[in-house]
């Protein structure tokens, strides 16, 4: 690689300068100038492929211990975050620029607080219990009132965002035991946050009024039959933001 580099870098510095001084319409010096630019080429190509080579190296480590993979990626989501989110594109600085101006125009402003509340508004006819108000970011469900048959060390809030999941192909987060209970001393007894919420965010210039109406009728329709939703088992977690990678099956 080195070799390749130190190469290509004395042809660019040097045969610029010794063509300038050459005839270049000489019959004589054309073919020469091909095969130099052909060699050219070619190490320029090698270069790519071996920074390509080296990059995909150094963005890949294969573990032979499951464990060592598992530490290695809830250490990844506390010091940068998911293993799947990747590095911010182009376009994503832009849209995060344009929504730091945009949260300054009241205009916008009155537009996204009442996008909010026509959510909440849709919820609160059908008596889905809800944290009010609204405001501008996202609806909070009321977990353990939405399914107050399920106790919190069986997680209501997260077996909502299932239920909301597989009936309805809504994603939601949970905001509640899961992700915030704690664990006491040597007992490691569960306890609970005061609130067990489940957020449908809302994200800027996203849904239309038919989405948010789609969702609403969604969770309606799960408040009715909402008897047949069940408790939640922990099976695999982590010892630190466990709901990033928990692992829960129904009960």
């Amino acid at each position: 690689m080195k070799r390749l580099l130190v190469v290509a870098l004395v042809v660019l510095l040097f045969l610029p300068s010794e063509c300038a001084a050459a005839d270049t319409s000489s019959p004589e010096l054309k073919p020469v100038l091909l095969k130099v630019k052909k060699r050219l080429d070619q190490w320029l190509d090698a270069i790519n492929d071996d920074l390509r080579t080296s990059a995909e190296r150094l963005s890949r480590v294969d573990f032979k211990s499951d464990q060592a993979r598992a530490e290695l990626k809830n250490l990844l989501i506390v010091s940068e975050g998911f293993p799947t989110y990747g590095g911010l594109a182009g376009r994503d600085l832009e849209a995060v620029a344009r929504g730091l101006r945009e949260a300054l125009d009241e205009a916008y402003l009155e537009h996204r607080t009442a996008q909010v509340a026509f959510l909440g508004d849709l919820l609160a006819a059908g008596g889905v219990p809800f944290f009010k108000p609204t405001g501008g970011h996202a609806v909070y469900v009321l977990a353990d009132r939405f399914l107050p048959h399920i106790p919190r060390y069986q997680y209501p809030g997260w077996a909502l965002t299932v239920a909301l999941y597989r009936e309805a192909g809504i994603r939601a987060v949970e905001i509640g035991g899961v992700m915030f209970a704690k664990k006491e001393g040597r007992s490691g007894k569960e306890v609970f946050p005061e609130l067990e919420l489940v957020r449908l965010a809302i994200p800027r210039r996203v849904y239309t009024a038919s989405h948010l109406r789609y969702t609403g009728d969604s969770l309606i329709e799960l408040y009715a039959n909402r008897d047949k939703i069940r408790g939640m088992r922990m099976v695999r977690e982590s010892p630190f933001l466990r709901h990033f990678t928990a692992r829960l099956e129904e009960i």
